[in-house]
């Protein structure tokens, strides 16, 4: 029987190694008891491990863990990322959502994760306007820039 210890690296080595079942009902057990590293280490093993993931879990498991993950306090800006990547090009049954996929890429973006300015400048890109109140949240003085091309300088920049 292994100790319910999600921050043990050698956890996933035993996952991976010998007893994946038993170490995916561990994994299972800690992200459904709101333990974050469980459930971004448990949305990463069934993007890597589909196959076991539809054999012993009836649920979308990488959707459902990177989504609990960005509601911990102290989420991790890769979630953010990952769950901004699913709301622009839509994942499995899920639509697409632009404005939720901003949200995601500035929440990592307020975390310090560079990917969150660049994604957001992309979209800019794209044609996609970024709230107002987004650009405040990201201290992006609108009255100092003249145009999109100086907003994208500025996102590109940081």
């Amino acid at each position: 029987c292994f100790s319910l210890n999600p921050c043990d690296s050698s956890f996933f080595s035993i996952f991976v190694i010998y007893f994946r079942h038993e170490a995916l009902l561990h994994y299972v057990l800690a992200a459904e008891a709101g333990i974050e590293v469980s459930q971004t280490n448990l949305a990463h093993i069934c993007e890597e491990k589909p196959e076991l993931a539809r054999r012993y879990l009836a649920t979308n498991c990488v959707w459902r863990y990177y989504n609990f993950s960005i509601s911990q306090i102290n989420a991790p800006a890769f979630a953010y990322l990952k769950m901004g990547d699913f709301y622009y090009y839509g994942y499995q049954n899920h639509s697409k959502d632009l404005e939720l996929s901003v949200r995601m890429y500035a929440k990592a973006a307020l975390e310090g994760e560079s990917q969150g300015f660049f994604n957001l400048a992309l979209l800019m890109e794209e044609g996609n306007s970024i709230p107002p109140y987004i650009l405040d949240h990201l201290e992006i003085n609108r009255t100092l820039h003249s145009s999109n091309i100086s907003i994208l300088q500025e996102l590109y920049q940081r």
